[in-house]
């Protein structure tokens, strides 16, 4: 029932669901059907507030990831079954290191070595929250991306569909925010694949 509900809710215009994942080889994500590439002009309005195809109805179930009118990630049951039986530890520090590689690039700067531990806490890392559930952390104070509680579409109360809403906490520049859209989205590739 949750489940059907929370379907009705995407389908939704007004929230408007744009699929969304991160190709590290073309150095582009890709929202709504619109390639955007990190040298693009317009990299913060698409990440932020996606103006490509919305997915239908019958489309949402088969897309990892969605980013939704406000610009935060919205995970499926596909990404979330992914993330329990699929998803290995090297799955894991791909992302972390495209997190890395996307924020020196989009920030202009060299990072140095001690930002490339996955044991600093001030660094990036991808770890998990609870099974099926990411927490994706960027260079920053506290600055990440994990499920949110109390979402504007979905609570902790639908996690066990295996929809899940993500905010972000403590993001102060651009480079952090699509830093950890390209590790979310690298995985949403992933496990689309």
């Amino acid at each position: 029932m949750a489940e059907q509900k929370l379907l009705e809710i995407f389908e939704d215009s007004e929230f408007g669901m744009h699929p969304m994942s991160y190709d590290v080889d073309a150095r582009a994500f890709t929202i709504g059907g619109k390639v955007v590439p990190l040298t693009s002009p317009d990299l913060v309005l698409e990440t932020h507030s996606p103006s490509g195809i919305e997915v239908v109805h019958n489309e949402i179930m088969e897309v990892p990831v969605h980013v939704g009118l406000f610009g935060n990630p919205f995970a499926t049951p596909k990404f979330y079954r992914w993330l329990q039986e699929s998803c290995r530890k090297d799955d894991l520090e791909s992302a972390r290191r495209v997190m890395m590689t996307v924020f020196e690039e989009v920030h202009g700067v060299q990072l140095g070595k001690i930002q490339d531990s996955p044991d600093n806490l001030f660094g990036f890392g991808v770890g998990f929250l609870r099974p099926g559930h990411l927490t994706l952390n960027t260079i920053g104070n506290c600055a990440c991306l994990g499920v949110s509680v109390d979402g504007h579409i979905v609570s902790y109360r639908e996690w066990d569909t295996g929809f899940a809403e993500y905010e972000f906490h403590n993001i102060d520049m651009p480079a952090q925010r699509i830093s950890l859209l390209a590790g979310m989205g690298h995985l949403a590739l992933r496990a689309a694949s």
